[in-house]
């Protein structure tokens, strides 16, 4: 029997869907929507300097809570007090104010027709963003509107004066208008903001997004299998089950123990979530089944593996060379997910010297341009994290791999170092 043609067909769309495409569920994150959401209700009160950032590592899924966040937004508006969310890149910043708020008015699902243009017509180029979106209240918007700049990838705003002055005065609120800016992006966006001129982005308007829940991620496997149709009762799962030559319970089994594969593979970490149930639609697609047993499921295994090297290796590049020193850093600390900056910077050091030198950066240039990436963080002065777990996994996997191997520059760094990997 062969597999039904829309679980099929939605199982091929889900393996088409690439690195930066939005789980079809959305789970959790309780938190961080009711800060966002916070952020809406003080904008429309009226109050100054709405500016909220959630920030975090990639794939932690903030563009997911970023459409989420929008969905949810717009489904709450209401004639007595409109919202209208308007998602930009960052982009949009660099503009003059009269092109900026054209631009919402035409794309915001507002009041359109002529009077878009005669509101236009009585300003120039040089006019004060205040003074625009003054204008053009009159004439455009609903009385008592609120607007919401939902801006994905934050971290890359340009620093031009343009977009210094656009920031300031949204941020500061000097005009009518309600406005808001819910802004996403990795780990240094809210840093990069302040030094941007928000000097008043204080601590309580950023939020982080990391790993999720055990629950949650239990959740979204579950949830996300229920979309694909692997998980229903009814006739379609008997002859599904059939058509991969599985018994009813057999395949019940077999993907709880996949289930189980990706939840501890992931370790609660969002992309590799989505990765690991991608996994599980490509075997299914390729008939790659067999009878469930220990074989199918160490496969399953690899492919989440084999599925997080390729990723951290993309975003570790051009770094990637120091890929062993970081993992030494986090032996010589004997920590888990913290260490010295002075232990990084001498690893780095050191593997410079044993041959594995990045385009001629120096360490320092080396920690900065991954606390820039996301994938470690700053704590206090003297520290640095790294916020991804399966990313200290990985790092000290591909360590002991190559020192199991024979590897001379792993070898030479850890005698350098005086580092136990035993330990």
């Amino acid at each position: 029997m062969r597999m039904p043609d829309h679980i099929e067909s939605v199982l091929r769309d889900y393996d088409r869907r690439r690195d930066r495409a939005t789980p079809p569920v959305f789970v959790g994150r309780a938190v961080e929507l009711a800060f966002l959401h916070q952020t809406v209700a003080a904008a429309k009160s009226g109050a100054e300097g709405i500016t909220a950032v959630v920030q975090g590592p990639p794939g932690a899924g903030k563009s997911a809570l970023c459409n989420q966040f929008e969905q949810e937004a717009r489904a709450a508006s209401g004639d007595d007090a409109p919202v209208a969310v308007a998602a930009k890149d960052c982009r949009f910043f660099d503009r003059t104010p009269v092109s900026m708020v054209r631009e919402l008015a035409a794309t915001a699902l507002l009041r359109r027709g002529p009077s878009l243009e005669l509101a236009a017509m009585s300003l120039d180029e040089s006019s004060s963003l205040g003074t625009t979106l003054d204008t053009f209240a009159e004439k455009m918007w609903p009385a008592g509107i609120t607007l919401v700049l939902s801006i994905d990838e934050m971290q890359s705003m340009e620093d031009t004066p343009l977009v210094r002055r656009n920031l300031r005065e949204i941020h500061s609120k000097r005009f009518r208008t309600n406005i808001a800016i819910a802004g996403f992006g990795l780990q240094d966006t809210a840093a990069r903001l302040r030094r941007l001129g928000l000097s008043r982005l204080g601590s309580h308007q950023v939020e982080t997004l990391g790993c999720m829940s055990r629950a949650d991620a239990s959740r979204l496997v579950d949830e996300t299998f229920s979309h694909l149709g692997l998980t229903s009762e009814d006739e379609d799962r008997r002859g599904y089950a059939n058509a991969l030559g599985f018994g009813a319970d057999d395949w019940t089994s077999w993907r709880n123990s996949a289930r189980a594969v990706i939840l501890e593979e992931s370790v609660d970490f969002p992309h590799h979530l989505v990765n690991g149930i991608r996994a599980v639609c490509r075997m299914v697609l390729a008939h790659d089944l067999g009878h469930p047993g220990d074989e199918q499921l160490a496969s399953l295994r690899q492919h989440c593996r084999e599925s997080k090297k390729a990723y951290y290796a993309a975003r570790l590049e051009p770094l990637a060379n120091h890929t062993m020193a970081l993992a030494a850093a986090l032996h010589k600390a004997n920590a888990a997910g913290e260490v010295d900056a002075a232990v990084v910077l001498n690893a780095l050091e050191e593997s410079d010297n044993n041959g594995r030198r990045t385009d001629g950066d120096t360490a320092t240039e080396v920690l900065n341009g991954l606390l820039g990436s996301g994938l470690l963080t700053g704590r206090g002065t003297t520290m640095v994290g790294v916020e991804i777990p399966s990313l200290t996994r990985y790092l000290r996997d591909e360590l002991e791999s190559s020192l199991a191997q024979g590897g001379i520059a792993a070898h030479k760094l850890v005698d350098a170092l005086g580092i136990d990997v035993g330990q």
